[in-house]
């Protein structure tokens, strides 16, 4: 039996006609018909019933119908295999960041035919599409708040973390913030304001207070502001109230906000590190090993 056969006989039930079939099939109404009645003198039974108003299944061919479908797809399946390898699908996971998504636009851009995948998720997200094989990279910003509770969960799923840069925590103030026109600040004096942070950084103060009491602020005064989930929201706190924001610098999105400043902190310096996450073991493909060294140069 040929897949022409199962491919002729499953167009003329869809279409309910041996005449319509041989139009989509682009061939004659004689030679679909051939086609099928060799089918059915193989199989020794009658596959359709034939008549003025077109065709219609027997019994055995209600069967045959069912299996030669199922067939098809899968030999339609199978034949896509090919095409798949040929064109590679980078699949990308990344906490939300202006810079590694800007980077991966200009990226895309500069490949043809690249088919790609960008997904954006907390850290726990990146974490859980990589071990799942649903990106093959996974881009984040880990503190030092929590490089140890990340380096158990790297370990458990049998994943990698290559640090691409090292970076600092910032004050960010706006307007009415009493340090709006200074250069820097200590840790003592950011215990007297409070702060708005957004959780969906990749940096979640609000999650570790035990280490921010040690390291920056006492935790009861970020518990005393506003958490958000907004850029916006998080702009207009900023210029409308005394609030402060602890960021990342390396890719905060409200250096593009001129009336909101920038502030070092002296006696408190926290590293961030930027980096990729990959399966422990795994060989990276062709084309996530050119993304890497994009990313590098990137953030050089």
């Amino acid at each position: 039996m040929e897949m022409k056969q199962l491919q002729y006989f499953v167009v003329s039930v869809d279409t309910g006609s041996i005449s319509k079939a041989a139009e989509m099939l682009y061939t004659t109404q004689p030679h679909v018909s051939m086609t099928i009645g060799k089918m059915e003198k193989s199989l020794g039974v009658r596959l359709l019933r034939r008549s003025k108003k077109g065709v219609e299944m027997t019994v055995e061919g209600e069967l045959v119908y069912e299996q030669a479908r199922r067939i098809l797809k899968d030999m339609q399946v199978i034949q896509q295999v090919q095409t798949s390898v040929k064109s590679e699908v980078f699949c990308l996971s990344s906490m939300p960041s202006n810079l590694l998504a800007g980077l991966f636009a200009e990226f895309y851009r500069r490949e043809q035919n690249l088919q790609a995948r960008y997904l954006e998720g907390t850290l726990e997200m990146v974490l859980h599409q990589v071990t799942h094989r649903r990106a093959e990279l996974g881009f984040v910003f880990v503190s030092e708040f929590q490089k140890n509770a990340v380096d158990r969960m790297l370990e458990q799923r049998h994943l990698e973390f290559h640090i691409l840069k090292e970076t600092r925590l910032v004050l960010f103030a706006g307007p009415g913030n009493p340090y709006y026109d200074r250069k820097s600040v200590t840790k003592a004096e950011l215990q007297k304001i409070r702060f708005v942070q957004n959780l969906e950084e990749g940096i979640p103060l609000f999650q570790h207070p035990g280490n921010l009491k040690e390291k920056l602020v006492d935790s009861q005064f970020f518990y005393r502001g506003v958490e958000v989930c907004s850029d916006h929201a998080m702009t207009q706190l900023l210029l409308k109230t005394d609030l402060g924001n602890i960021s990342c610098l390396m890719d905060s999105r409200l250096h593009r906000d001129s009336r909101i400043h920038r502030i070092e902190l002296e006696d408190c310096r926290v590293k961030v590190c930027c980096g990729y996450i990959k399966r422990a073991g795994r060989e990276l493909g062709r084309c996530s090993r050119r993304y890497i060294e994009y990313v590098k140069e990137g953030l050089e």
